[in-house]
């Protein structure tokens, strides 16, 4: 009799604010009525009824896999049954409202009234609900399924992906080829049969990344209660690991968890290759992180560090992997319960020590066929391309301005020649400048700075046709792209045409850098990028690098800054759409600032630029 009460009571409450919103279409929800609506359902919540629960919910949410995954607070959820025991011991207050079109964010702070095992009273976590009204009712909606209401649907044969208005699906097939290929070879490794369907969502930004389910901005993310995936990119094998091995096996920590990710699917930006090299390179960085230490790190210190950890823990188990095969890796993590049990067990499964297996790991990263990296230019090598770029162009759409601190120099961004040499082993590339400075370091936080250049190369049609349109801001001219793209700051690395990082140097910018001559000058094995030709087409473009945790080798070049900064670049009308590049390589006629300024967030349109050639 109480719960039929409670439950006509809690009729009552969703009715009168229904009737309040859709009978008086002009009337704005108030924090009164949406504080009534919410204290209904959380207590219908509490009671733990799921049919009562529902009635809450948009038809849409309800309806998929993994709904009953409550999210308690943004970036985190719980289970259905645990939400409901959370709440003996939280309340809410609402502490912003806001309204769209149709429909409403309630922002509210889950409060703790009483003192359990974990947190304190008076502690707040921040959550944030999206209503609706669906036939007269008020109703909450997950943001997944409210914000990519408009978006682009892909039927793949295991992939669902969705995308918005402003991707263009025909530059990015290749890519949703790759994925549903790779798709199908982890699941064949790893023993597991595909869900019936993924759903994959590609945002345009970290930040709607971490909305349409409620976490943290971010690359990626995956859900596997939901079979789900949001990534930036259309190639996340990464969070197709996570998906196919969380729902069964609990994880040692997360060195092992995002460990088997990274061995097997890379990252958003990066792929396998990558995180190895990045790996071999740590052996040497004074921020090496002793690997015992890394596979016991808690989740909170393993993200902390996540330039350093992701590719450490990736290259180590890629190596286990490698050596010793799944089986053991999985027996590893399934006879192991808790971090004091970690030694003890990887001596019963491998046989050895920790420390016998890191001194092995280090001896497989040491002998990696990988690129070798050349520091100069033969004079008997054969000049193949030669551009020279007008002088103080060095504005990038026409209003960017140098980092304020005094250390970056005049014309440092200003590039004045590119060139590319060949002999019968190397592809040799020089870049000249107005002026070459020494990296500027921030010595609160202890980041590089330094003047970097994108080189990206449409190496000709023996290469295939299947390339990469977008780089940092900006979009290729017609039907051009790129399939190999070099970045140099500190170091050099190689990103393919699937937008992957696939290469990384050590720190080498002492070695490639000629500051009499204002020049930086390399070379690569052409075994690896292929013999320079007449019909390559080239992009350069000069931009500003930071080396925060090797970041400078998969992050790119520095975000345009809409207000001044000590150490960044600043101007740009829109920050999500400007281009990052200063200066970029064009003939004399051209205009730059014309070029670099023709883009608006409104509708999706990016600055279109122009590859150069021999044909010029």
């Amino acid at each position: 009799m109480r719960s039929q009460l409670l439950f006509v009571a809690m009729a009552a409450a969703l009715a009168f604010v229904a009737c309040t919103i859709s009978c008086g279409a002009k009337r704005e929800l108030t924090p009164e009525m949406a504080s009534s609506f919410l204290r209904a359902y959380t207590a219908a919540v509490e009671r733990g009824d799921s049919t009562e629960v529902s009635l809450f919910w948009s038809k849409e949410s309800r309806d998929k896999k993994g709904f009953w995954m409550m999210h308690t607070h943004i970036g985190g959820c719980l289970p259905f049954s645990e939400f409901s025991e959370m709440l003996h011991h939280f309340t809410f207050e609402i502490t912003d409202m806001n309204s769209d079109e149709d429909y409403r964010i309630v922002e509210l702070d889950w409060v703790l009234k009483e003192v359990p095992e974990t947190g304190s009273p008076g502690a707040r976590y921040p959550m944030r609900y999206y209503l609706i009204t669906e036939d007269d009712e008020l109703v909450l909606i997950n943001p997944v399924d409210l914000l990519t209401r408009d978006w682009q649907v892909y039927e793949g044969e295991h992939l669902t992906f969705h995308y918005p208005l402003s991707i263009a699906s025909r530059d990015h097939l290749f890519e949703i080829k790759k994925m549903e290929q790779e798709a199908k070879a982890i699941a064949e490794l790893l023993g597991v049969e595909l869900p019936e369907k993924v759903d994959f969502y590609r945002p345009e930004s970290p930040v709607v990344c971490g909305e349409l389910l409620l976490q943290w901005p971010s690359y990626g993310y995956a859900f596997p209660p939901g079979n789900l995936i949001v990534s930036l990119s259309f190639i996340n094998p990464h969070e197709l690991v996570h998906l196919l091995t969380m729902p069964d096996r609990q994880f040692i920590s997360a060195a092992f968890s995002e460990g088997i990710a990274v061995a097997l699917g890379g990252g958003t930006w990066f792929n396998v290759d990558f995180s190895l090299c990045q790996a071999r390179n740590l052996l040497k960085h004074a921020d090496y992180i002793p690997l015992r230490d890394v596979l016991l790190y808690n989740d909170t210190d393993f993200l902390d560090r996540s330039d350093f950890t992701y590719h450490e823990a990736g290259g180590f188990v890629k190596f286990l992997l490698d050596r010793y095969g799944l089986e053991k890796f999985f027996r590893l993590q399934d006879e192991t319960n808790s971090d004091d049990e970690l030694a003890q067990a990887v001596a019963a499964v491998y046989g050895q020590t920790i420390d016998e297996l890191e001194e092995q790991w280090e001896e497989y990263l040491q002998n990696l066929d990988i690129p070798h990296v050349g520091y100069s230019i033969p004079p008997d090598a054969e000049l193949v391309f030669s551009m020279i770029d007008p002088s103080g162009d060095d504005i990038g759409d026409g209003d960017y301005s140098y980092p304020a601190d005094e250390r970056f120099g005049e014309g440092m961004f200003d590039l004045r020649r590119f060139e590319v040499l060949e002999d019968d082993t190397n592809a040799y590339f020089r870049l000249q400048f107005q002026n070459l400075v020494e990296p500027v370091v921030n010595e609160t936080t202890q980041e590089t700075f330094t003047a970097g250049s994108v080189i990206a190369i449409r190496r000709g049609d023996d290469f295939g046709q299947d390339l990469q349109r977008r780089c940092h801001g900006v979009t290729f001219e017609g039907d051009e792209g790129y399939d190999i793209r070099l970045d140099v700051g500190r170091g050099i690395a190689i990103t393919n045409n699937f937008g992957k990082a696939c290469y990384s140097s050590s720190d080498i910018l002492d070695s490639i850098a000629d500051r009499e001559s204002y020049t930086i000058e390399f070379s690569l094995p052409i075994s690896f990028v292929g013999p320079p030709g007449v019909d390559w087409k080239y992009f350069v473009g000069v931009c500003l690098m930071n080396d925060y945790g090797l970041g400078f080798l998969h992050g790119g070049p520095e975000p345009i800054h809409l207000q001044p900064r000590q150490f960044g670049i600043s101007g740009g009308r829109d920050r999500r759409f400007s281009p990052r590049f200063m200066d970029i390589l064009l003939p004399e006629h051209v205009g730059q600032v014309e070029i670099l300024s023709d883009y608006n967030s409104d509708v999706g349109k990016r600055a279109v630029v122009p590859m150069v050639g021999s044909d010029l």
